[in-house]
């Protein structure tokens, strides 16, 4: 039996690679029945990405480049424990 994702949420951590690929996961996982309501982008190498790779609405913030994708991913999930979503998928740029 298939579970359903529910409430979906991306966490990418970015440094330089391009995020071509960023906007047809977020339609996949919809069209897998997840319930996409935010992607978060985490520069981590003083980068921006190009903002017609990023999906409309996406939250782009910088970071320490420290600890790399690992601790963007546990701060992520420190930072909002009480208040986390029921399926989170954590990439990185690179994907």
């Amino acid at each position: 039996r298939r579970r359903e994702l529910g409430a979906t949420e991306l966490v990418v951590s970015y440094c330089t690679a391009p995020l071509a690929w960023l906007k047809g996961a977020v339609d996949d996982l919809r069209c897998l029945g997840a319930s996409v309501s935010r992607v978060h982008v985490v520069c981590k190498c003083g980068r921006r990405p190009n903002a017609s790779e990023v999906p409309s609405g996406a939250t782009v913030r910088s970071a320490r480049n420290v600890g790399r994708n690992d601790h963007t991913f546990a701060d992520f999930i420190a930072t909002r424990y009480d208040t986390l979503p029921a399926s989170i998928f954590f990439l990185k740029d690179t994907s």
